[in-house]
């Protein structure tokens, strides 16, 4: 008996192999893009350098390194402190606590 893959009947419906075709994609496509979800995901402040050596860079194990490292180390704009407001006052730079004033004459 011989025995010819080819000639099965799931490749000729193409049903079966269509469905584990598309599934394949989608997972293998979601692990090469796994650090673009993360730094999406994570909010980080350089997605879009991470999206973009995940996108030409992914298809070398290094270029794909480099981007999962990046998107699991950046900070992210979340956790980003924002600066102080300006102080108010009539003393500018040094605010309204007359201690933080310079001595008369001091430049």
């Amino acid at each position: 008996m011989h025995y010819d893959l080819y000639n099965e009947d799931i490749f000729q419906s193409g049903g079966l192999f269509l469905f584990i075709s598309i599934v394949m994609m989608v997972i293998l496509g979601g692990i090469y893009f796994l650090p673009s979800i993360i730094a999406i995901i994570k909010k980080s402040e350089y997605v879009g350098l991470i999206c973009v050596i995940n996108l030409f860079l992914g298809i070398t194990f290094i270029g794909w390194l480099t981007a999962l490292y990046m998107a699991l180390t950046m900070p992210s704009r979340a956790l980003r402190i924002p600066p102080p407001p300006p102080a108010q006052g009539g003393y500018g730079y040094y605010g309204s606590d007359p201690s933080n004033v310079p001595p008369a004459g001091w430049r």
